[in-house]
């Protein structure tokens, strides 16, 4: 095993105390001494050309989605319930949302049915393109590539900062956009849950350069609050996923042949391969915080 690594800070804490955790992939994973983030050491230089049409429709390199819109329909309420918690945050009104790593816009158009006006930004070109067909407001790129005069309500990250090469810029990009007392949602994976720590490097949700950086609750925490934000709640969301993403992601896990027969068999059956299942592992975070004033 390969153990040689660069040495870089912890993106949570900014610690430099790290030891090596895994190799996966052909990347090095460092594991926080401080706080448990486990970290890629060696990210590539340009990671938006994984987020291309196979990303987003076929899962063709072996990961992403087998369709974007399709795979994520089974957490229609997981969405409306983060609506509504934010419409709550925010004294019961509606207001104007980013989201960040919008994809094709399935959350945005959502929370516009909701009464919310809706802003989005996304890395993939086509996906922000297919947003854009929607009749969605949508910038091809990063956070910080947003131009925007207005400040918002609220700001949603589903699924994302595990993504970000540099989490703590774009925390601080967010804040600057929010009005003072708007609110942050986030959705990631949790490495400090017990599911993450019993797998180990088996842990489905290792999956680099896909995902770049696996927080824990206490280093989101401190990353949130160094980045201008106060944590109100922190919680293991269930997540709904259909049949045929699920193969597919036992398939990437762990290669097995059954794995790939199960997938064979159920492609056959367009509406077999829909079935909707809720699982909770507990190894992801929902994550309610709130700008602060004093920046």
């Amino acid at each position: 095993m390969n153990q040689t690594h660069l040495k870089r800070n912890c993106p949570a804490c900014n610690s430099e105390s790290n030891t090596f955790f895994a190799e996966k992939n052909g990347f090095n994973i460092l594991k926080c001494a401080m706080c448990g983030t486990l970290f890629v050491s060696n990210p590539p230089a340009d990671t938006a050309d994984i987020y291309g049409n196979n990303y987003f429709w076929g899962a063709a390199e072996g990961f992403g989605y087998v369709d974007y819109d399709t795979d994520k329909a089974p957490m229609k309420k997981v969405f409306e319930d983060c609506v509504k918690q934010i419409s709550e945050m925010n004294t019961g009104r509606t207001g104007k949302l980013l989201d960040i790593g919008a994809a094709t816009g399935y959350f945005m158009t959502l929370a516009e049915k909701l009464g919310w006006k809706s802003e989005g930004v996304e890395i993939g070109k086509e996906a922000a393109e297919a947003g854009r067909k929607k009749g969605l407001k949508m910038t091809t790129g990063t956070i910080h590539d947003l131009k925007s005069p207005e400040k918002f309500d609220a700001v949603t990250m589903f699924d994302v900062v595990e993504h970000m090469k540099d989490t703590r810029s774009d925390l601080k990009k967010a804040r600057a956009l929010l009005k003072e007392g708007g609110s942050l949602v986030i959705i990631t994976p949790d490495a400090g849950s017990f599911y993450a720590r019993l797998l180990k490097k088996r842990w489905h949700l290792l999956v680099p350069p896909e995902h770049l950086s696996y927080f824990t609750r206490r280093g989101l925490t401190q990353l949130l609050n160094e980045t201008g934000f106060d944590v109100v709640q922190m919680k293991a969301p269930g997540k709904s996923f259909t049949l045929e993403y699920i193969l597919h992601t036992l398939l990437r896990w762990q290669k097995l042949r059954l794995w790939k027969i199960l997938l064979n068999l159920v492609n056959k059956f367009p509406r077999l391969a829909k079935v909707r299942l809720s699982v909770n592992f507990g190894d992801n975070m929902l994550v309610l915080a709130k700008a602060k004033s004093d920046l």
